[in-house]
């Protein structure tokens, strides 16, 4: 939902042109993400008709894989821009932002077009663009059978009693919980979501189960660049 989010405010904002926006995915060799399936990425760029690259990360050198990463899409695309969807509370939290070292490497602006608000606003300028995105995961010790598979919104996070946690992070921020962005206006990026109760885990995150139509890429495939050929 931030990533989604980012794009839709840069557009709003006239802070980019629609066709200098390019949709990077970092992705390992192999395997999908059980939260956010690259399938339904997929659909979302073919439907807004923005070029994707979905890009391979050396996992076992995962700093110098991102530095090669960015370095080829800099060279392909003349990349002068990275934009992310992370919320930084106020400038002094992008200091220790392990992405911002690399981009400063690379002489590539590090942009977060997100102004940080409190969480209830943020939730509802989802609402505000049109955009749904389905919980999709939620740290075990957060867990609450009604949660996951339904739209976010500050109401869902009442109904669930996430409101009354001290220690929860209610717009997700700290990786409490993750989202997939299923809906935006009148284009559908999903199948229908299964029943809830269909779960599984994943190290402390408890993942709704995704039938095998979400993991099925349809026609793009994981980019031929690899960091360790470089």
């Amino acid at each position: 939902k931030d990533c989604f989010l980012a794009y839709v405010t840069l557009l709003a904002q006239q802070l980019a042109k629609p066709e200098d926006i390019l949709f990077v995915t970092f992705v390992p060799e192999q395997g999908d993400f059980l939260c956010h399936p690259l399938a339904v990425l997929e659909q979302q760029s073919n439907l807004l008709n923005v070029p994707h690259e979905f890009v391979i990360i050396d996992e076992a050198n995962w700093e110098q894989g991102y530095f090669q990463a960015l370095n080829y899409l800099q060279q392909k695309y003349q990349l002068r821009q990275f934009v992310t969807g992370e919320v930084f509370l106020d400038d002094h939290s992008q200091t220790p932002y392990w992405l911002k070292d690399i981009l400063e490497k690379l002489d590539i602006t590090l942009a977060n077009p997100i102004t940080p608000q409190p969480a209830r606003y943020m939730l509802e300028l989802l609402a505000q663009h049109q955009i749904i995105a389905r919980t999709t995961g939620i740290k075990e010790q957060f867990f609450h059978p009604d949660f996951l598979g339904q739209p976010i919104s500050w109401e869902l996070l009442e109904h669930t009693n996430l409101t009354q946690l001290q220690n929860f992070g209610w717009y997700g921020e700290n990786g409490e919980y993750h989202t997939l962005v299923t809906q935006y206006q009148n284009l559908i990026f999903s199948p229908v979501f299964p029943p809830t109760n269909a779960t599984t885990q994943k190290g402390e995150v408890i993942c709704l189960n995704l039938p095998s139509a979400f993991h099925q890429l349809i026609s793009h495939q994981r980019t031929a660049f690899h960091p360790k050929k470089l």
